[in-house]
């Protein structure tokens, strides 16, 4: 019985961190692949910068959106804005 509610506990506590991730706001230290994961309308944004497609792409387990933005040559506080506005919209 004491294994079945400690299961059940480590499993709420999984589930409130992940919820915990999905509300945290989007940040420049946040790697490319977190910020698809967070909301579906990253595509959009990331599409109408330009940039690529790619939420399993290889460099994205490790490339942050500050990176993304000093790359590719926009403020980024305003692509975070951009991003910000998806869960606010």
């Amino acid at each position: 019985m004491k294994q079945a509610i400690a299961g059940v506990e480590a499993r709420i506590e999984r589930l409130e961190r992940a919820r915990d991730a999905r509300s945290a706001p989007f940040s420049g230290d946040m790697t490319v692949h977190a910020a698809w994961a967070r909301h579906p309308g990253v595509a959009a944004i990331f599409t109408a910068r330009g940039l690529p497609g790619c939420p399993a792409c290889a460099v994205g387990q490790d490339e942050t959106l500050a990176e993304v933005a000093d790359g590719y040559g926009f403020p980024l506080q305003l692509f975070l804005a951009e991003l910000e506005d998806l869960l606010t919209g």
